[in-house]
């Protein structure tokens, strides 16, 4: 059974760190990327002329690799929380279910997606859940 999320963004402490990481990697390797192609080009000209000169020079023969740098960022985003949703669900889920039971409330079986991460915890978790739901019917009766 496929569960479809109802937020783009589930855990956005966690989701923002991961995309606060991959804009700070993504901007290391193309200021690299930028200077490695500004030393080739200086080589490769001999180096003659200004440092203006070869960056225009080198503008000139990269600027379409620069813009498939920008147009690839998006899809690293989307495809880093598409990822974090496998394993921050879950978190989600399974904490919103804790703080059920600390509240004494009955909780409904823990199920995650099939492509989640940690769905040994359902086990657990419901298990803990179940023998929770039997102790709380037999104190009452």
């Amino acid at each position: 059974m496929s569960y479809k999320r109802k937020y783009y963004f589930i855990d956005k402490e966690v989701q923002g760190a991961l995309i606060r990481q991959l804009l700070m990697h993504w901007v290391i390797a193309n200021i690299v990327v930028f200077f490695y192609l500004l030393v080739l080009q200086m080589f490769a000209s001999g180096l003659q002329g200004s440092i203006q000169d070869h960056m225009t020079a080198m503008w000139d023969k990269y600027a379409p690799l620069a813009l498939v740098a920008v147009t690839f960022f998006p899809v690293f985003v989307y495809d880093v929380i598409r990822l974090s949703h496998r394993f921050a669900g879950p978190i989600v889920s399974l904490k919103k279910n804790l703080r059920d039971m600390a509240k004494g409330e009955e909780v409904a079986p823990l199920r995650f997606r099939n492509n989640d991460f940690w769905k040994n915890l359902t086990e657990d978790m419901n298990s803990i859940a179940k023998r929770l739901n039997l102790t709380k019917a037999e104190t009452t009766e």
